[in-house]
């Protein structure tokens, strides 16, 4: 989806922004009550998605844990994905 980039570029844009998640789980870790935080968590992680390849939220989620599995909204993509599945047999 647009994103292009060669490795050397994609690591370093990776590692700024792998360092930017860490200043944000330290954040959320300081400044929201654990409900909070870890909604901000699951909305960080599925707002990553519209900005950056695979490689740098595998990446992210080992520095900032996001449990999608509890969002409603990730449910209905799982949900739309296997529906679609189906259909194509």
């Amino acid at each position: 989806m647009g994103y292009q980039a060669s490795d050397m570029e994609e690591r370093r844009y990776s590692d700024h922004d792998i360092a930017l998640l860490r200043r944000i789980q330290e954040r959320l870790g300081r400044e929201a009550l654990p409900p909070e935080a870890e909604q901000l968590r699951v909305a960080t992680g599925l707002l990553l998605g519209l900005r950056y390849p695979r490689e740098v939220i595998e990446e992210a989620m080992n520095v900032m844990p996001i449990y999608l599995e509890d969002s409603s909204t990730y449910q209905l993509i799982l949900e739309r994905g296997m529906q679609q599945g189906v259909e194509r047999g």
